[in-house]
């Protein structure tokens, strides 16, 4: 079974980057597991807790606007202003970041997907039925 977790970083000495590693080197020993998020494929070397050999790392597909600084102000004042759910799912998960997602995902053909921490689940409920 391919299966891909996905979280935020895993770098760090968090209670969620430690149980990341104890659930994915258990997983790897009987499945293909694989680590998505923000970390480079270099800087996952250096994690704090060591992950088996056979565990793959792919980068998060990013967003190069999420990273904008005007973006972001308007994204925090529009938060602040705006109390329609459907209108901020929009701004914090834009329709073509999350048409990367689904691509990324099914490039995978992973089996199962786990969303790590708050915002990883949110966006994979958000894209649960797209293929």
């Amino acid at each position: 079974m391919k299966i891909c977790i996905c979280v935020g970083t895993t770098l760090g000495i968090g209670g969620i980057q430690r149980v990341i590693s104890l659930f994915a080197n258990e997983l790897a020993k009987r499945h293909e597991v694989t680590i998505s998020s923000f970390d480079t494929p270099e800087k996952i070397s250096n994690s704090s807790y060591k992950l088996d050999k056979n565990i793959n790392f792919v980068e998060f597909p990013k967003s190069k606007i999420a990273s904008n600084i005007l973006y972001r102000i308007m994204r925090k004042i529009l938060f602040k202003v705006v109390r329609n759910d459907k209108f901020l799912e929009r701004i914090d998960f834009p329709k073509f970041m999350r048409k990367r997602l689904v691509t990324f995902f099914n490039q995978g053909e992973y089996d199962v997907v786990i969303g790590v921490a708050w915002l990883h689940s949110l966006w994979l409920a958000m894209v649960r039925n797209k293929s």
